[in-house]
């Protein structure tokens, strides 16, 4: 599953729990406010919004959050008056 405009990882939570593949793309900062702490608490079991009931969901798996290359990082951030790099977190490793 591709959601090119990952918002608060919904979307990528459900495929997930449903261990289906995904790929989400986001370029703002709330990558690192809402999704990736909600895709820890997913891997996790914590998470019992949504299917979780339904597909009995009890975590696990992992994921992993990559940056865009630095030329286009720079760029995004020269558009959007942002700084480049400014709360990346270290990657995840799949558990």
């Amino acid at each position: 599953m591709l959601d090119s405009f990952l918002g608060s990882g919904t979307t990528a939570a459900v495929a997930h729990k449903m261990g289906r593949k995904w790929v989400g793309i986001e370029s703002g900062q709330h990558l690192f406010s809402h999704c990736i702490p909600r895709m820890k608490a997913v891997v996790s079991g914590k998470d019992a919004n949504g299917i979780t009931e339904e597909v009995r969901w009890a975590g696990g798996g992992g994921f992993n959050v990559f940056e865009l290359a630095p030329s286009l990082s720079d760029l995004r951030s020269k558009l959007s008056g942002e700084s480049p790099h400014s709360d990346a977190p270290e990657a995840t490793a799949p558990a």
